[in-house]
């Protein structure tokens, strides 16, 4: 359900459960606190690890790592490198995503997932609508946070890690971080067949906005491979490429609010055209 792709989505048919467990979660950023004890997040141009084997990634990489080899295990959007929109409340909880055409909602009731779905043929202004009833009663400095935002999901093995497992990184960052590594992704992926247990790098840089008036990080991933070892990969693949199970990502479980890659811009949708 990648929102933007320059190539056709690869099909893994239907997959029940995963196969490969998550041990950790990587941050971009951390939380600070002002001298008058008002925590808030900030960026950190070097990733934080999370979970049960944060720990362990520490003393492997050291406290402050900006480089990881990573390599995909499955070659399906959904489960390797998915972009989606999503919107926030006031609490920064996850209210809705969306492909673009198709909305999923967090039900009234708080039962789990995101059951409820709106399309745009049903409702062409569901994007501006979501928007504005979030937004009701907030400050203006605070409303304009709660819009429609492209958030890209990662998931990879780190290829030295001595724990079979997967990591994720969640992120935004429209002008910089999502086209580059789903360009990075689809263009290796076109020309090799497939990107399972290809060896990539996986970097945390700093840049400047065009006016040089804010800092921001964002990612950048790079292939960890010669041509020669590109030719193998590609004369090696099967006509269909393999893949290992993952879960579909259509009702995830709800999750902590993602570490935001600050961009100079924000993106807002416009209606009927998510």
């Amino acid at each position: 359900m990648r929102i933007i792709s320059t190539m056709q989505p690869v099909s893994t048919g239907g997959i029940p459960q995963e196969a490969i467990p998550e041990i950790g979660r990587i941050g971009l950023g951390k939380l600070a606190q002002t001298e008058g004890g008002k925590v808030y997040p900030t960026a950190t141009d070097y990733f934080v690890p999370r979970g049960r084997a944060q720990d362990l990634f520490t003393q492997l990489y050291g406290p402050e790592p900006r480089q990881l080899p990573i390599c995909f295990y499955n070659d399906a959007e959904e489960a390797s490198c998915n972009v989606r929109l999503e919107i926030r409340d006031r609490k920064g909880d996850l209210y809705a995503y969306s492909d673009g055409q198709t909305f999923y909602f967090r039900p009234k009731d708080g039962s789990p997932g995101y059951t409820k779905l709106v399309t745009l043929q049903q409702v062409p202004d569901i994007a501006l609508r979501t928007e504005a009833h979030l937004q009701k009663g907030l400050a203006p400095d605070k409303a304009t946070h709660i819009v429609w935002k492209p958030t890209l999901s990662l998931r990879f093995m780190i290829r030295d890690f001595p724990l079979v497992g997967y990591w994720q990184i969640m992120t935004h960052g429209a002008q910089s971080t999502i086209p580059q590594v789903t360009n990075m992704v689809d263009t290796w992926k076109q020309l090799l067949g497939s990107l399972c247990m290809v060896p990539f790098v996986l970097s945390i840089k700093r840049g400047k906005s065009s006016d040089k008036a804010k800092q921001f990080t964002y990612l950048n991933l790079l292939p960890d491979f010669s041509l020669d070892h590109a030719r193998q990969f590609a004369q090696n693949r099967p006509k269909e490429p393999a893949t290992l199970p993952h879960a579909s990502l259509l009702n995830p479980p709800p999750i902590a609010q993602p570490d935001h890659v600050y961009e100079p811009t924000v993106v807002s949708l416009p209606a009927g055209n998510v």
